[in-house]
């Protein structure tokens, strides 16, 4: 449906990041079997960042109802930098990423009834 919408309903659990890769439990906590995109956003603590989280990592899965996966998703190579004034790409540090079904903005949140899990590093 776009907005992270679904037939069923969806929790993020357990999210952790390990070698470029982001690991969360998916669970389909619906009556219904479903599919879902999980999408990894991430925040850099930079001024050269872009004001708003940017797609890092996604993957399709999917989940019996009232069953759970683990999905690991990989991370774009790119995910710890941003390009600077000089128009350099350089490594930032204090990562924030945001694990969910959709963008982790205030409409997206309304709109799906699921809140992204954070995890920062």
């Amino acid at each position: 449906f776009g907005f992270g919408l679904s037939y069923t309903s969806w929790a993020v659990t357990g999210a952790r990041y390990t070698d470029c890769r982001i690991t969360a439990d998916i669970s389909n906590t619906g009556s219904l079997d479903g599919e879902t995109v999980v999408q990894i956003y991430v925040e850099c603590q930079s001024p050269d960042a872009p004001p708003r989280p940017r797609l890092c990592g996604f993957k399709r899965v999917f989940v019996p109802a009232g069953q759970s996966k683990t999905v690991s998703v990989p991370l774009d190579r790119l995910t710890d930098t941003v390009v600077n004034e000089s128009g350099d790409r350089v490594h930032t540090a204090h990562l924030t990423f945001h694990i969910g079904m959709s963008q982790p903005d205030e409409a997206s949140i309304r709109m799906s009834g699921i809140q992204p899990v954070t995890l920062k590093l």
